[in-house]
C-alpha cells in the first residue's frame, strides 16, 4: 500500500489515478457499464477498448472479482444474520429460564401442586360447608320449635319439676358431653366406643330423673305425661346436638376461610407469571426455529451457490476498427491548423521592422541592402548570402558615384543605439569589395584626423551615436543608417529620421539580423542545399502560385 501513496514521483499511482488514460487506469475503468436485463436475475456488463484482447482480459477480472465479492457478500451477510440469531436465541433463552423459575418458587412457597384443581376442591367444600350449616340451621329451628310446643303443653307443676335442679343438671351434664365429643371427633382424639357408651349413660341418667315425675301422667290436653316427657326429651337432646355440632361446623368454616382467602389473590399472579412463562417460551421457540433457517441458508450458500458467467466475453471475429488512425489524422490537422492560426496571428500581430519591403512601406524609405541573421545551419551558406547582401549595397554606391562624377564626396553610416551588430566590420568588408571592382573609396571614424578628399565612408560613432552635427550632416551626400529587422521602428527613429530629410540629404537603410526566409523576395534565391525532390517540388509552387 506504500507504493500507492499519492505523489507525483510515484509510477504506481500515476499508472491509477494520473490524467493520462490508459487501460489500468480508474477513469477508464470508470466506462464499465451493467445493466439488470428487465426483471431477471441476469446482468449485462459492457466495456470498450481499443485493444480486443485487453478488453477480453479485463472482463475476465472483471467477473471472476465481482464473482468472489458477491459470494463472499452474501455468505457474510447470512452470517452476520446467524449471528444475530444466536444471540438473541441465547437471551431468550435466559430470559424463559429466569421466568420459570419464578414460577417455580411462587408455587413452592404457596403449596401449589395444581392450583386450578386445589381451588376447585376448596370451592366444592365451601359449598359444601355451607350445604351442612345450612341444614343444621334448619333442624335446629325445628327442634328448638318443637320443644317449644312440647313445653308450652306441659302445665306448671310438670315444667316445675322439670326444671328441677337434678334434670337440668343432667342435661346440662349431657350437652357438655356432647360439645367435648364434638370437638374431639373434629380433632380425631377420641375413640367411638367410648363415646357411645358414656352418651348412652347420661341419656340413662336424665331419663331416671324425669321418669320420676310418675304423677305428671296427663297433659291439660288430656296427652299422656309420660308420652310428653319422651318427646320432650328426644327434642332436648336434638337441639342440643345440632348445637353441638353447628359450633363446630362454624369454627371449621371459619379456619376454611382463612384458607379459602389464601388461595383467592394467587390467580392473577399465578396467570401472570404463567404469561410470562408462555411469551418467552413462544419468542424462544420463533428465534430458534429462524436460527435453524439462516444456518440452513447459510449452509446451502456455502455449497450451492449457483452465481456463474453464462455468456463469458472471448475475441470478437471482426473487432471494431481501431480510430488511431483517424485520431493521428484528427490530431496532425488540429496541430496543422493551430500552428498556422499562430503563425498568422504572429505575422498580423507583429510590428517589428521584419524585412525591406515592409520597412520601406511603414517608412517611406529605401532599403539599400539588408544582412539575414546569423545561423548555424549546415546548409544554409552564409558567406553567399552576406555576398548578395554587400551587392546590393555596392549597387546604391555605385549609382550614388554616377550622381556625383568624379567629385570627392562623404558618406555616413549611422548605426542606431539597439543595433549589437558589428556594423564597422560591414564597412570594411563592402569597402574592401568596391576597391577589388575599381572604386577607390575609404573609410574612417567621425572623430579621426584625417583629409576628407577623395571618396569617403564615415562611420559616425560618436558618444551620442545618432546625434550628428548638423554641419557634419550638410556635408555629406547619403546617409546609411543601421536598424535592426527584429525590433520596432519607433517614434525617436522616425522623428529622428524626419530631421534629417528635412536637409534634403538622400537617407537608405540597412537592415540587419533579417530573417532568412524574409530575404528571398529581396536578394533573390537562398543560397542553400536543397534535394533534388524540394528543388522540383519548389519550381512547381513557383510556375503555380504566381
Amino acid at each position: 500500500m506504500l507504493q500507492l501513496q499519492q505523489g507525483v514521483q510515484n509510477p504506481y499511482y500515476q499508472v491509477l489515478y494520473g490524467r493520462y488514460g490508459n487501460p489500468f487506469n480508474v477513469n477508464t475503468l470508470n466506462t464499465v457499464k451493467a445493466a439488470r436485463l428487465g426483471s431477471s436475475d441476469m446482468v449485462k456488463v459492457e466495456y470498450q477498448s481499443q485493444d480486443a484482447f485487453v478488453t477480453k482480459k479485463t472482463l475476465d477480472i472483471l467477473s471472476e472479482v465481482f464473482l468472489n465479492k458477491y459470494k463472499a457478500l452474501r455468505i457474510g451477510e447470512v452470517s452476520n444474520v446467524v449471528k444475530y440469531f444466536e444471540e438473541q436465541t441465547a437471551q431468550s433463552a435466559a430470559r424463559l429460564q429466569l421466568a420459570e423459575e419464578g414460577l417455580k418458587n411462587f408455587k413452592t412457597n404457596n403449596r401449589i401442586i395444581n392450583y386450578y384443581e386445589q381451588t376447585k376442591y376448596i370451592a366444592d367444600q365451601k359449598e359444601d360447608y355451607e350445604q351442612r350449616e345450612s341444614q343444621l340451621r334448619m333442624d335446629l329451628n325445628g327442634y328448638q320449635s318443637a320443644l317449644s310446643r312440647v313445653e308450652a303443653k306441659l302445665n306448671t307443676r310438670v315444667l316445675v319439676q322439670v326444671k328441677s335442679e337434678e334434670v337440668v343438671k343432667a342435661r346440662n351434664n349431657l350437652s357438655e358431653y356432647y360439645n367435648s365429643m364434638g370437638l374431639a371427633l373434629v380433632k380425631g382424639e377420641i375413640k367411638n366406643e367410648n363415646a357411645a357408651v358414656k352418651v348412652e349413660e347420661l341419656k340413662n341418667h336424665l331419663k331416671e330423673n324425669v321418669r320420676g315425675l310418675y304423677d305428671l301422667n296427663n297433659s291439660t290436653e288430656g296427652m299422656p305425661g309420660k308420652d310428653m316427657l319422651d318427646e320432650w326429651l328426644k327434642l332436648t337432646i336434638n337441639v342440643e346436638e345440632s348445637s353441638s355440632k353447628l359450633n363446630v361446623l362454624e369454627n371449621c368454616i371459619s379456619k376454611f376461610e382463612r384458607v379459602y382467602d389464601h388461595f383467592s389473590p394467587m390467580g392473577s399472579d399465578l396467570s401472570k407469571l404463567e404469561r410470562n412463562v408462555d411469551v418467552a417460551e413462544k419468542e424462544y421457540l420463533i428465534l430458534l426455529h429462524n436460527l435453524s433457517q439462516a444456518k440452513l441458508r447459510e449452509r446451502n450458500l456455502a455449497v450451492t451457490e449457483n452465481i456463474s458467467v453464462t455468456d463469458p466475453p472471448d475475441m470478437p471475429a471482426v473487432a471494431n476498427s481501431s480510430k488511431r488512425l483517424l485520431l493521428l489524422i484528427a490530431g496532425f490537422m488540429s496541430c496543422f491548423i493551430l500552428v498556422l492560426t499562430c503563425l498568422v496571428l504572429k505575422e498580423y500581430m507583429d510590428d517589428s521592422i521584419s524585412n525591406p519591403m515592409h520597412f520601406q512601406k511603414i517608412s517611406g524609405i529605401k532599403a539599400a541592402t539588408a544582412f539575414a541573421q546569423h545561423t548555424t545551419l549546415q546548409t544554409i551558406r552564409m558567406e553567399e548570402m552576406n555576398a548578395l547582401s554587400n551587392e546590393r549595397w555596392i549597387l546604391s554606391l555605385i549609382d550614388l558615384e554616377q550622381q556625383n562624377g568624379n567629385d570627392s564626396f562623404t558618406v555616413l553610416a549611422v548605426p542606431f543605439h539597439k543595433t549589437d551588430i558589428d556594423c564597422k566590420h560591414m564597412l570594411r568588408t563592402v569597402v574592401a569589395q568596391m576597391d577589388t571592382l575599381g572604386h577607390k573609396w575609404s573609410m574612417r571614424e567621425m572623430n579621426a584626423t584625417q583629409a576628407s578628399n577623395g571618396r569617403q565612408l564615415i562611420f559616425a560613432n560618436t558618444s551620442n551615436r545618432e546625434l550628428i552635427h548638423k554641419d557634419q550632416l550638410t556635408a555629406c551626400k547619403m546617409i546609411y543608417f543601421f536598424v535592426d529587422a527584429e525590433q520596432k521602428f519607433d517614434e525617436y527613429q522616425k522623428e529622428l529620421v524626419d530631421n534629417w530629410r528635412q536637409l534634403n540629404i538622400p537617407i537608405q537603410a540597412i537592415l540587419v539580423n533579417t530573417k532568412i526566409h524574409q530575404l528571398e523576395k529581396f536578394i533573390g534565391e537562398i543560397p542553400k542545399a536543397r534535394s533534388p525532390f524540394r528543388k522540383f517540388i519548389k519550381t512547381i509552387l513557383k510556375r503555380y502560385s504566381k
